[in-house]
């Protein structure tokens, strides 16, 4: 099937809460917010949701079916990261990837909803000025999930942190250079 992107903004609220809604029904490790929680919130809450996917230094993109139904939503966002150059600390900008899911009908690689996602936020994330790195946190029980990060490129960073609803259990972290490769025998 071909899906189309399609850029997140404030008069989506509608498609997008439904989207959201489903994918913590469907998978309700994988997104740090509970289903009920989600579903009680005022339609206030969802139209600025909705906003906030088309601020600044932020994308939000939906997969749409030619019928025009939302069948998958990814997010990215820029924040500030300390790095390390073996004397000093600074802050470095990077892009974290959020929220990747696509409706279990439209999943598979003959597919490909999930690759245009992931695709056009890793895409959005290489504009972004001075971002080199693109990261993502996935549940460890999420196998799927990570191997599919996994395939197109990302890798583990040996980062990791608490699951916030569940503290036993742990967010991986997986990163993916952003940097152009060295042109061969340029000397860079």
């Amino acid at each position: 099937m071909a899906y189309r992107v399609h850029r997140i903004g404030p008069g989506d609220w509608e498609p997008y809460r439904e989207v959201r809604l489903a994918m913590l029904r469907d998978a309700p490790e994988a997104f740090g917010e509970r289903w009920a929680d989600a579903a009680a919130l005022p339609e206030a809450e969802w139209r600025d949701r909705a906003a906030r996917q088309s601020w600044p230094a932020t994308i939000g993109v939906a997969a749409v079916t030619p019928d025009g139904a939302w069948v998958g939503l990814a997010g990215g966002y820029v924040v500030s990261r300390l790095a390390y150059d073996g004397e000093f600390r600074t802050a470095v900008p990077v892009a974290k990837v959020v929220s990747v899911w696509v409706d279990p009908a439209h999943r598979g690689r003959a597919a490909g909803a999930a690759e245009l996602l992931l695709g056009a936020v890793t895409g959005w994330a290489r504009e972004q000025p001075g971002v080199g790195l693109a990261l993502l946190e996935v549940h460890e029980g999420n196998g799927r999930a990570r191997a599919f990060y996994e395939r197109l490129g990302y890798v583990p960073t040996g980062g990791e942190r608490p699951y916030p609803l569940d503290p036993t259990a742990r967010l991986l972290e997986l990163g993916l250079d952003l940097r152009p490769a060295p042109v061969p025998g340029s000397g860079a």
